[in-house]
């Protein structure tokens, strides 16, 4: 089927070859199509013009989240574009629409070709070498109304100022109705923290016109870094950190549900909802040593009583002593006393988490609490005041 389009493609443009010479006129008159006259009247000849992208709206996406039941990593829900529309997690993005190809004589609008362009990149967050970039495109109905655009080829580009392209498929024909994709491997070589405009270019190649080359999607801006405490220094990785993610922590996952329960308290019941998602007080990740001990001295150590039977028991606090909204800084925190292993574990696993998603100092995440229907908190949680939780006294879990 392809290789019968192609010929029928070849005897077409053998036939315009004949009946429109490169210095003709046209009877049509001059007019805009989809913007895109300004962009085609500038010289004379022959002239291919791919339209850039129109505005697109982001898709409605949730940030990822991962927990205990996710073993810590990045969460599976991939990202998601209907047409018309553009999105992006911590590691991947997309766009999707519909694009023209404008062709003219002389600066004279003599048809076009109608594209559907999709994108997809997926950043490697533990190797800044080995992200992947993807467009593709089709030549779509109605068939194109001028007959030299059924030999077009493309090829596609990465546009960036430090990455490179690693690998291209080079040139595909647009055949109509045939989704041709290009896949490439893109580096950010080097290993300081980088941050810049990416995007994929591609460049439309049509017998006798001049290449036109457009951007293929919105600009990202992705941000390379081999930050030694996230991953080895030697990889490093990449991300968008304009995405802020979640912490996810379950009521009923026995790894952590102690912890997750007094989370749960403290979101509800302090002056703040310290790490809710979309409530304005995002919490914000340290790796100042120093600090940290500060944060567990102020709110575990300095005043605070230990329980009575509080054996297999250690100290939480909340927002956590990794962040810089800790209670060195912030009087608005609260304490408690509760399963040894359940707090060490969840902080393990957080770390984790937040090493998957290259949250770096003072970048932002959210901290969700799943609670499935009919989970009952633990007695102690459902005083509804502040009581003995906090900020001061660390009240003790009754249910180790």
């Amino acid at each position: 089927m392809k290789a019968s389009l192609a010929r029928a493609g070849t005897a077409v443009l053998a036939a315009a070859a004949l009946l429109l010479p490169l210095n003709a006129a046209t009877s049509a008159a001059a007019h805009t199509v989809d913007g895109a006259q300004a962009a085609g009247s500038g010289g004379g000849g022959l002239r291919a013009v791919l339209a850039q992208p129109p505005e697109l709206e982001r898709a409605h996406h949730d940030e990822a989240s991962a927990g205990p039941s996710d073993g810590g990593g990045v969460a599976a829900q991939a990202i998601t574009c209907p047409k018309g529309r553009y999105d992006f997690d911590r590691t991947e993005s997309c766009s999707n629409y519909d694009t023209t190809i404008n062709y003219y004589l002389n600066g004279t609008w003599r048809g076009k070709a109608d594209l559907h362009v999709e994108t997809t990149v997926k950043l490697d967050p533990r190797n800044r070498y080995t992200s992947t970039y993807t467009a593709a495109m089709t030549l779509t109905n109605p068939p194109p109304t001028v007959p030299e655009a059924l030999a077009s080829t493309a090829t596609v580009s990465i546009n960036c100022n430090t990455c490179v392209a690693t690998s291209n498929p080079g040139p595909r024909a647009l055949i109509p109705g045939t989704r041709q994709s290009f896949e490439m491997a893109v580096s950010s070589p080097g290993r300081s923290l980088v941050s810049e405009g990416v995007v994929l270019q591609g460049t439309i190649k049509t017998p006798r016109h001049t290449d036109s080359t457009a951007n293929l999607g919105p600009v990202f801006r992705p941000r390379c870094d081999s930050t030694a405490r996230v991953t080895d220094a030697r990889t490093g990785g990449c991300v968008y950190p304009q995405f802020t993610p979640t912490w996810q922590l379950n009521v009923r996952d026995n790894d952590v549900a102690a912890v997750a329960w007094h989370v749960d308290w403290a979101q509800r019941n302090l002056n703040h909802p310290w790490g809710v998602k979309g409530k304005g007080y995002p919490l914000h990740r340290t790796f100042d040593q120093a600090l940290q001990r500060e944060n567990r001295r102020e709110a575990c150590v300095r005043g605070v009583p230990r329980p009575p039977n509080s054996g297999g028991q250690s100290c939480d606090e909340y927002p956590m002593a990794q962040t810089h909204e800790g209670a060195s800084k912030n009087s608005d925190y609260s304490c408690h006393f509760l399963n040894a292993r359940q707090n060490s574990k969840e902080g393990s696993l957080r770390k984790s988490y937040l090493n998957s998603q290259r949250v770096l100092e003072w970048d932002a995440f959210w901290v969700g609490v799943v609670k499935p229907v009919g989970a009952k908190a633990p007695a102690q949680y459902r005083t509804g005041g502040a009581g003995a939780l906090g900020p001061v006294g660390c009240g003790q879990d009754l249910n180790p």
